[in-house]
This record gives C-alpha cells, structure tokens and sequence, in this order.
C-alpha cells in the first residue's frame, strides 16, 4: 500500500468517528424532543430509573421487543424502552413506548401492556410530547386515564396485585442472569410486600425524561445488571 492511499485512509477513520458522534447527538436530540409525559398515580411507589431510546427509520425488528417495527416512506419511530427497578410483583421491569413521526409532527403512539402492545387512536400532546398513563404497580400503559377503571377487567388487573401479589415473583430476569439465594429472593419479597398499595387512580405524578434519564438502549442494556447487583447489596447486603 502507498504512503498516499494510507494517509488518506488514516484521515477517513476521525471523520467517520465524528459523524458517527454527530449521529448519535442528533439522534438523542430527537428522543429527547418527541420524548413522552408519564403521568403516575398519586401513589405509585417507584418512578422509572433510567429510558433508554432506538430510532428506526426504515422497517426493522425491535431492539428490546418481540415485535416488528413497520414503518411507512418518510416515516421514523422512537421506541423509548423505559427501566423500572421494580414492579409491585417483581425486581426488574422493561415497558416500551412507540412514537412515529412523519413531517415533524407525531402520527402515532403505542405502549406496552402485559407482553403485548396496544395502538392508541386517541392521545393528548402537550407541547409537542405525546402523554402517557402508566397502570399503577404494573407499569403498563394507556393512553387514558379513565381506562384504568370504566374497563372492569383493567379495573381488577390493577388493584389485584397491589394489594394482594407484591413482591411474589422475586427477581425477573430476561436478557441476564443473576444467581440468587433463597435470603435475597425473600428479600426482594419482603421489600415489595411493604409498599402494596390500593391504586387511587389519580395520575398526578409527572415523570419527565430529560437528557440525564435517556441514554441509547444498547447502553442501558449493559448497565442492568451492573444496576440490579448494586440494589440487591442495599437491600439484603448481597454478596454477588
């Protein structure tokens, strides 16, 4: 190889690395613009610890989802993979938000509910920022609040394991594993059997994510378990 054709490759590799930073900056940008309102219960005891974001611009599988993301010609979607500590039942919980874009104005919103998703015909924006209700304890989303309780079945899924199941599934796990003994398992019971609760129904908490919350999903991934081990140390003095 000529000592031209290698100067010219080294100058290729800084130039790729900045546009590959310039990338992923104006990428967070556009999370962070379109990110969602989270609006909690007034007694929901966690809030979410970190989101993390993918943007797609053409078709493709999800991420840090068992679906497809199917999009139209000139059309984006954010998926915002929201990170829970905990759910009223368990240690660990991943949800999903779906926002699409087309022509700088949002055309659509989904959110996870219980493994599946939903596709929400009706949702409420607040400067610009799509608005979202999170199922007390559970974690799930709606795009109403009102459709937490006018559905009896929502209704019972709701209040059934914040008064009756907290804490029963201990750690969950999915993408990891952490090895646990029965005193960390009965920890992690112990702890969430403390904070059952009976819903109110009144989203009055705001969660907003801002740049500190919202990282790309791929390092939220790696930061989990790193997460999860450092909580079980504070809660039953783990020595994992």
């Amino acid at each position: 190889m000529s000592l031209i054709k290698i100067f010219s490759f080294l100058l290729i590799i800084p130039l790729f690395l900045i546009n590959m930073g310039h990338s992923s900056i104006e990428e967070k940008e556009l999370a962070l613009k379109y990110a969602p309102i989270i609006m909690l219960d007034k007694k929901e005891p966690f809030v979410p610890y970190k989101v993390g974001f993918t943007v797609y611009k053409e078709s493709s599988p999800s991420t840090s989802f068992n679906r497809e993301i199917l999009l139209t010609k000139g059309e984006i979607c954010i998926e915002y993979s929201v990170y829970w500590d905990f759910d009223i039942e368990h240690m660990y919980d991943l949800e999903h938000i779906w926002v699409y874009i087309k022509d700088n104005k949002i055309t659509k919103l989904e959110g996870s509910w219980h493994g599946k998703y939903k596709n929400f015909s009706k949702f409420k924006l607040v400067s610009e920022k799509p608005v979202i209700y999170v199922q007390p304890g559970k974690h799930a989303f709606l795009a109403s609040p009102e459709d937490f309780v006018k559905n009896l079945f929502v209704y019972f899924r709701t209040i059934i394991p914040c008064l009756f199941m907290a804490g029963r599934k201990g750690l969950l796990q999915k993408g990891f594993y952490i090895k646990l003994d029965k005193k960390e398992e009965e920890a992690i019971r112990k702890y969430l059997k403390n904070l059952s609760f009976f819903p109110s129904f009144s989203f009055s908490q705001r969660f907003t994510i801002d740049e500190n919350i919202l990282l790309p999903y791929e390092e939220l991934k790696e930061k989990i378990p790193q997460r999860i081990i450092s909580l079980l140390r504070k809660l039953c003095g783990s020595k994992i």
